[in-house]
């Protein structure tokens, strides 16, 4: 037996499984969307994160560019590491250029615990001068205006009216005798 189905039943038969499909669809597309949203969040997430580093790189890259001038000006109170005998040629020549004799005695390198664990060692210098107090008192002025941590550790003038035998001269002249230090860099900074 053939059963006919009436408009209103077949409407209603197409009716629900129009509704059943709609309804599938939106559960789909609603459960899409959440899954979009979830993963347009991580991707927000991720690139405000990003801003925020390279935001901290930029600042820290203009902190070093605003420092440099003040990094090189510390770094140049230092012998640099491989600069220990310019630094003597130059203590000599400046020697020279106030009219002094001048010549180097000792170096050598003077521990110290609260440079060691700072890449920088002291190095100590023993200079012997003869000349006239005016030009040792300008080598000491040369010595107080270079750019470097120079501690005078020990200063002896002694005078002497005598001449001086090694160049047949007999006027009067003033050997001195100074001890310096200054800070060297071991490692490059």
């Amino acid at each position: 037996m053939k059963k006919n189905i009436s408009k209103t039943e077949l409407l209603f038969i197409i009716f629900i499984t129009t509704f059943i499909l709609i309804s599938l669809a939106y559960y789909f597309v609603y459960f899409d969307i959440l899954k979009t949203k979830e993963e347009s969040v991580e991707l927000n997430n991720a690139l405000l994160k990003e801003k925020s580093r390279k935001s901290e790189y930029d600042s820290i890259r203009k902190n070093i560019k605003s420092t440099l001038d003040d990094h090189n000006r510390i770094v140049s109170i230092f012998i640099p590491q491989e600069g220990v005998v310019d630094f003597i040629q130059l203590l000599e020549s400046l020697g020279k250029e106030s009219g002094l004799s001048i010549s180097t005695e000792t170096v050598g390198s003077v521990a110290s615990e609260d440079l060691s664990a700072s890449n920088k060692e002291i190095i100590s210098i023993s200079l012997k001068t003869e000349g006239s107090f005016n030009a040792n008192q300008a080598f000491l002025n040369y010595l107080e205006n270079l750019p470097y941590k120079i501690s005078i550790t020990d200063l002896t003038f002694s005078y002497s009216d005598s001449g001086d035998s090694d160049t047949g001269t007999t006027a009067p002249f003033w050997k001195g005798q100074i001890k310096l230090e200054v800070i060297k860099s071991i490692a490059q900074i």
